[in-house]
């Protein structure tokens, strides 16, 4: 700035872009936002995702594992947001409940769990929940490789980052999203 070359802003992801992420902060202090998405308006510019692009992809011909990807869920309320927050991780969980439960039995059988990796914790106590329900078939593990490698299909429950890894990697995917969000 004091260079007189300007401030950009990166924003990590880019599924679904805000409209208004910041109620127009960004907008305020920065000459561009930079994003995966298509832009919005004037002040944004698209960039691929580079985390998407070097990717290898990953394939195991003999796969036959049914992964869920979990919701991420939002701990702190702190920004206006799009996606589910704080007070509705028990709606969240409730969905992969009832999706879960209703998966037939040949396919229940080979689903599997994969948590975010920073959910696993104490207060909300979502391992517990999910290992219920799934008969202890969750996967809390960082990162998403082998998650591709034993998997012939996966069900995103949100359209953040490991969606476009599942499109990159030529997964078959399924976006499964509750219609009120």
């Amino acid at each position: 700035i004091e260079s007189n070359k300007g401030f950009f802003i990166i924003e990590h992801g880019g599924s679904l872009p805000a409209i208004d992420y910041y109620l127009g902060y960004e907008v305020d202090v920065s000459n561009k936002l930079i994003s995966w998405h298509k832009k919005i308006n004037d002040n944004y510019f698209q960039l691929p995702a580079q985390k998407l692009l070097k990717k290898k992809i990953v394939k195991n011909i003999n796969a036959n594992k049914h992964y869920i990807l979990l919701n991420r869920i939002k701990r702190y309320t702190f920004r206006a947001e799009f996606s589910p927050l704080t007070g509705l991780n028990s709606y969240i969980k409730n969905f992969c409940k009832i999706f879960y439960d209703n998966l037939d039995s040949k396919i229940s059988d080979k689903t599997y769990l994969k948590m975010h990796p920073s959910d696993n914790d104490k207060v909300w106590k979502n391992f517990n929940f999910y290992k219920k329900i799934s008969k202890s078939k969750v996967d809390k593990d960082e990162g998403l490789s082998k998650v591709f490698e034993n998997t012939k299909l996966i069900t995103c429950l949100y359209p953040e980052t490991s969606f476009a890894e599942c499109i990159a990697n030529n997964t078959p995917s399924i976006l499964l999203y509750p219609k009120k969000f």
